[in-house]
């Protein structure tokens, strides 16, 4: 059961990642508990209505790029699981635009795992 639920939750960052360079922040949205919370920086956005509207204003005020999430360390719990990976963000001109590391408390409900909260901490901009 280990290896199978750190197998879907490593699906589960890599359909985050293909979803916001898709730009298909509502399938984004999606990947979120309901109630999860979302914090950059210094900032946090709590609910899944909260998340998709900073994602929304976010893209309108940036070129698309491609998001590279390697390194994942995964913890799995049962229905929790405790997830750190890296990411390196591709601008559109070719250029590593910023790096840094998602911290990841996921849920997994009805079978399916979910972010109840996701910290981005940018180390590289």
């Amino acid at each position: 059961m280990e290896l199978e639920g750190t197998a879907t939750v490593e699906q589960l960052i890599a359909r985050y990642a293909h979803a916001i360079d898709d730009r298909r922040f509502d399938d984004a949205g999606r990947l979120f508990a309901t109630d999860a919370r979302l914090v950059v920086g210094r900032h946090t956005f709590d609910g899944r209505d909260a998340i998709v509207a900073t994602m929304l204003a976010a893209a309108a005020s940036s070129e698309p790029g491609k998001h590279i999430c390697t390194n994942i360390d995964a913890e799995v719990d049962g229905m929790h699981a405790t997830v750190a990976s890296d990411l390196v963000m591709i601008a559109s001109n070719r250029t590593v635009s910023s790096a840094g590391r998602y911290l990841d408390q996921l849920i997994c409900t009805n079978g399916r795992w979910q972010f109840q909260q996701r910290q981005i901490v940018v180390t590289i901009k």
